[in-house]
């Protein structure tokens, strides 16, 4: 699957006739971690949901390995802000999880045995075995994001497309939550994560996406993710958020 590509071609979308992101060029392969780095309004959760289907493009394209948008629906899983989301509904970790299976079922198929074996897979995968019986409300907020994880990871996912998953959370969940990240991208998952804490961005990335309504730089977090650009993508504000 790392051959497989996520293609942006072109792709502006805008709000009440003003571009949010504006002529983006982008290839991401599978089997990375990149992080979507820029200020507040750069975009950064327009492009997550124009990937996803959730807004529409003004012009350009976006397909997977070959297939336009409209297509895979399937292969793409995207996991809002926690702030969005209403986790007062009733329903437990388990529920949340098997929620990821119901894209493949279709109108004719039911839940299956394999289909809960996926969804014990995905609990194990993301450590959440023992609070599979737990309401969503009554979790952590790193419990929170693993679920949503878990669920993606049911739906088997190609893409996952993850807005500001570690914001708020302690080192601790930080760290788990990293893991397992790490541990989708070993199966060859491409996994783009909007984030705001520079100071993290070399121990969590593979690479980097670093965009300002346009796309500033991308590539390896090594040889992208430098001061000059950062400087470009956030001005001089984002220069000293680096190298403090």
């Amino acid at each position: 699957m790392s051959n497989h590509r996520l293609s942006i071609q072109g792709v502006t979308v805008s709000y009440d006739h003003v571009p949010a992101i504006q002529n983006l060029d982008l290839e991401l392969r599978c089997g990375c971690c990149m992080g979507l780095l820029g200020p507040n309004g750069a975009g950064k959760s327009t492009l997550l949901k124009a990937i996803a289907g959730l807004v529409a493009i003004q012009s350009g394209s976006i397909s997977y390995h070959g297939h336009a948008r409209s297509h895979i629906a399937q292969s793409i899983a995207y996991l809002p802000q926690r702030g969005v989301i209403d986790w007062d509904f009733p329903i437990t970790v388990r529920g949340m999880v098997a929620m990821g299976r119901f894209s493949s079922l279709g109108g004719w198929r039911s839940f299956g045995k394999a289909d809960a074996a996926i969804v014990n897979e995905s609990l194990e995968v993301t450590q959440l075995q023992a609070l599979a019986g737990r309401q969503i409300n009554a979790l952590s907020g790193g419990q929170q994001q693993r679920a949503f994880l878990a669920r993606a990871y049911a739906q088997q996912a190609h893409v996952c497309l993850l807005d500001e998953p570690f914001s708020g959370l302690d080192t601790n969940s930080q760290d788990d939550l990293r893991d397992i990240l790490r541990a989708m991208v070993a199966q060859g998952k491409l996994l783009l994560v909007s984030h705001h804490d520079l100071k993290t961005v070399p121990d969590l990335f593979d690479g980097v996406v670093m965009l300002n309504r346009e796309l500033i730089a991308s590539g390896e977090t090594s040889s992208t993710f430098t001061s000059e650009n950062v400087a470009r993508t956030y001005s001089r504000a984002g220069q000293t958020a680096l190298t403090s």
